[in-house]
Parts: structure tokens; C-alpha cells; sequence
């Protein structure tokens, strides 16, 4: 419940695009949908990953008093990752950004996101 808190905060926060470059071309896929302010979060459908900013979310737990070490231990728990690492969030877009200290969610296993509306309407997820 914290994490669809979360990120229904930060839609505008969003990116998703898919990770792999289109078989076809060799071309990187052009985004699904784009940020319109700071890049929090990461999906990417074709791998069904999230990526969420650890910083970000960790400030915004501490603001409402949730435990960050909760959501992570029942990411963990349930087998859907709820692990550290570096991640380029920006990868696939003009932007050209450093990693930063990434959560990695398997959404096909912890279903944060819905994407069966990606790309068709505002806001996409």
C-alpha cells in the first residue's frame, strides 16, 4: 500500500520505457512515457522491472512516517527483489544521467503497476 502511495505522488515522476533496443533495427525503443519533472521512477515492460530512486523514496517514507526498511523487507518476503543497486535511470531517453542507488521491484511478481493502458491515455499507468 505505501509503494502504490508512493508512486501515485509521483506519476509525473514516471519513465517507462522498455530496456531492450528494438530486435528489428538494433535501435533503442523511443519512451512510452516521459517524466515532466525530476526522474523517481523507472518501469520498464519488457523486463517488468520498477525502479524507484532509493534517495527519493526514502525522503518521502521518512515524511510520512512509513517504514523504509518495512516496504523493502516485504518486497524481499514476497520474491519480488526489494534490492539495491546502481541503475541509469535515464538510459533510453536524450537525457544523460549518472546511476543512481535504484530499488528493484519485479512487478511481474509484487503488480505495483498496471500496465494493460501503457502509452493510451495521460499518464499511462
Amino acid at each position: 500500500a505505501a509503494l502504490g502511495s508512493f508512486l501515485n505522488a509521483h506519476m509525473r515522476n514516471l519513465l517507462v520505457v522498455d530496456d531492450t533496443n528494438d530486435m528489428r533495427t538494433g535501435l533503442t525503443k523511443a519512451p512510452i512515457q516521459e517524466p515532466y519533472g525530476e526522474l523517481y521512477v523507472r518501469y520498464e515492460p519488457d523486463t517488468s522491472y520498477i525502479f524507484i530512486d532509493s534517495d527519493k523514496l526514502s525522503a518521502w517514507c521518512v515524511e510520512k512516517q512509513i517504514s523504509y526498511r518495512g516496504i523493502t523487507r516485504e518486497l524481499i518476503k514476497m520474491g519480488a527483489g526489494g534490492t539495491i543497486g546502481k541503475k541509469a535511470m535515464a538510459k533510453g531517453t536524450a537525457l544523460n544521467t549518472p546511476s543512481v542507488n535504484a530499488l528493484k521491484i519485479d512487478n511481474a511478481i509484487a503488480r505495483v503497476v498496471d500496465d494493460t493502458n501503457l502509452g493510451k491515455q495521460e499518464g499511462g499507468v
